[in-house]
């Protein structure tokens, strides 16, 4: 309290070491501008991820346009102005309420990417440009100009505050970064972060600009947020069942089953009996798990839970679960199994690179089936990570890893693939490739498995000269 108390005091002898008072209101105003425009920046790269992908490129155009109008915003915020700043601030404040639920509404972005593929706009980087131009750069520009005008309060005066507002400014923006992702995205979910935010933005154009109508509108446009974003409209029209700062789950409804879907790519299936699951999970169960002696049960470990399909049936062996969406159990026993999964099932919420590295137990099953969208994660495709997996298997154990690939090495990508797995384990590795597929094809993908058998090898071979093939 006493050094709050000396912030704020007058002291003619340090003015540069003060807040005034009079100051307190403007910064209050910055302090909020800096927290919803990190979060608005967040929220975007959360939900179009889901359309896009969150490649370095994506980020790069969605941070790139909202800096680049931001800075403008700066610019004209600096200049002399000739009307009421509290004013302008309060309008721009609604203004960004408004496009916040524009640009972050799942329902509204969902709408819009359907419109560019209907206009025949299929790549996502044409795709995220133009999104990025209409709906994300005049609210950067508010945010800028925000700062700047209200800068011009604070220096009518004194000129020895720009420290100050640059510090109130960033520390709204650090806690926009960590409350938005850390704490509202993962408990409460993108569409309740959204409006939270909308309701923040409302709050400082009140503060600004304290009139009846103003406080009028930003009700309207945080009501309008709510009807869009509650999570009964997002279920009922899109099937979405979690919104949050790992992924975006829906749950689809099909003629003989249910389909999962992360991120807009199909990760698990269900028939409706639960017997059946996508082609390569039963090409696991049926000849992995389902032949399991009953009286000699195993430890199964499973890196990327999906929907829980690995096992589904089974009651007997012992899983452990890996992945780093803690909403994955509740989804798949109330949207997708719908059903308890069995007290033999484990869930470990961690990302699967750092659990190999900290787990010192080993298994006699290890099942990969990591991906983000349709590709495998670049930390997952290593050497390091396929040894440090390898090093958890017991002897006479398995590890089937879930990759999709060219089934004829017709990229680089399929190359280098498969040239990582066999660096790591060198003998006993089979490829499965599932499903129908051209011989030929360069450019034709198929689910394909690679199953390493951690039994002895002597690494002999036959030859003309030394061939015990009889003995064998």
């Amino acid at each position: 309290m006493r050094f709050f108390a000396k912030l704020t005091s007058v002291d003619k002898k340090a003015p540069d070491m003060m807040i005034k008072k009079n100051h307190l209101k403007p910064l209050l105003l910055i302090f909020i501008s800096g927290y919803v425009s990190l979060s608005l920046e967040l929220m975007v790269l959360r939900q179009v991820a889901h359309f896009v992908g969150s490649t370095a490129a994506i980020s790069s155009i969605v941070i790139g346009i909202f800096l680049g109008a931001m800075t403008v915003g700066y610019f004209v915020g600096t200049k002399k102005l000739k009307f009421d700043i509290t004013k302008a601030v309060g309008l721009s404040f609604l203004v960004i309420a408004l496009l916040t639920v524009l640009a972050c509404s799942f329902p509204l972005i969902a709408d819009y990417f359907a419109i560019m593929v209907a206009g025949n706009v299929y790549s996502p980087i044409a795709q995220t440009f133009i999104y990025s131009l209409v709906f994300l750069s005049v609210a950067p520009f508010l945010f800028g100009f925000n700062t700047a005008a209200l800068s011009q309060l604070m220096h009518e005066k004194e000129r020895s505050n720009t420290g100050i507002i640059m510090g109130i400014g960033t520390i709204g923006s650090v806690l926009g970064s960590l409350v938005t992702t850390l704490v509202l995205m993962s408990l409460l979910g993108v569409n309740y972060t959204i409006v939270l935010t909308v309701a923040l933005a409302g709050l400082g154009a009140y503060i600004s600009f304290r009139k009846l109508w103003v406080l009028v509108v930003a009700i309207l446009i945080l009501a309008g947020s709510w009807v869009i974003n509650n999570d009964k409209v997002l279920y009922q029209r899109y099937g979405l069942v979690s919104n949050n700062a790992e992924n975006t789950v829906l749950v689809a409804e099909a003629a003989d089953g249910r389909v999962l879907l992360v991120d807009s790519a199909t990760h698990s299936y269900i028939s409706n009996d639960g017997k059946l699951a996508a082609g390569y999970i039963n090409y696991i169960n049926d000849y992995f798990v389902n032949t399991i002696p009953a009286d000699q049960p195993k430890d199964i470990l499973v890196l990327g839970a999906g929907g829980f399909t690995v096992g589904n049936l089974d009651d007997s062996n012992r899983y452990t679960f890996v992945d780093i969406d803690a909403a994955l159990p509740q989804i798949a026993e109330k949207h997708f199994l719908k059903k308890k999964l069995s007290v033999n099932k484990q869930f470990v919420v961690q990302d699967a690179g750092q659990f190999l590295r900290a787990t010192h137990v080993s298994y006699d099953l290890i099942v990969m089936d990591i991906f983000s969208r349709w590709t495998i994660p670049e930390s997952v495709i290593t050497t390091e990570f396929m040894s440090n997996m390898k090093s958890r298997l017991r002897a006479g154990g398995v590890i089937v890893m879930n990759t999709i690939a060219n089934p004829n090495f017709g990229d680089e990508y399929s190359k280098k693939l498969d040239n990582t797995i066999r660096a790591i384990f060198k003998g006993n590795l089979t490829r499965q490739v599932l499903g129908d597929y051209d011989g030929w094809s360069a450019r034709d993908y198929a689910n394909v498995l690679y199953i390493y058998h951690n039994t002895p090898n002597s690494g002999k071979i036959y030859t003309p000269n030394t061939n015990s093939t009889i003995y064998d």
